[in-house]
Order: C-alpha cells, then structure tokens, then sequence
C-alpha cells in the first residue's frame, strides 16, 4: 500500500510541475486558469494523510488529487489527454480500505 501511495504522490506531484495553466501575451504569463484552491486543498490532504495515515485522510487525499488533476486538465488549451488519464487511473487505482 506504501508504494502505491508514494507512487501516486509522486505522479500528483510530477503533475503538478508539469502541467501549464499560462500562455504568454509580449512575454508576460497570464493565468488561463486558477487552480490555486485545488492545489492547497490537495496540499493540506497531504499533510492531514501524514499526519494521520487512516482510511478517512486516504479517501480524502485521493479525491482532491482526482480534483486538482482534473481542474489543471481542464485548463482551455491542455491537449495532453493521455498522461492526464494515466495520472487520475493512478489515484483511482488507491485502495484506501487497506487502511481500515
């Protein structure tokens, strides 16, 4: 369950670099999209998770990173469906009953 967890972490956070919500206008960025709520939710699932690793924070952990994903997905000119789906499958693919 651990690596699964850390794979999962690892894929959200990889993600999280990865994606791009800007595009560039003369060279300034200007957000397309704010994610911002979706990421500190997502952060503070986190720190809630290793707080306290039980089977609530888990459920909660893996729904704001399904949330946090899809909202960066949903910027207007994202086009990388396939790491996307790969990256929500992984957090989908979390047992958190493990932790009952």
């Amino acid at each position: 369950m651990k690596k699964i967890l850390y794979k999962s972490f690892l894929i959200a956070g990889i993600s999280l670099f990865t994606f791009s919500c800007f595009e560039t206008d003369d060279g300034d960025l200007t957000p397309v999209c704010n994610v911002d709520n979706y990421i500190d939710a997502y952060l503070s699932a986190v720190e809630s998770f290793n707080a306290n690793p039980n089977y609530s924070n888990c459920l909660t952990l893996k729904n704001r990173a399904i949330e946090m994903l899809n909202a960066i997905h949903n910027c207007d000119y994202y086009e990388d469906t396939a790491y996307w789906e790969e990256a929500v499958a992984a957090w989908d693919n979390v047992n958190c009953s493990d932790l009952l």
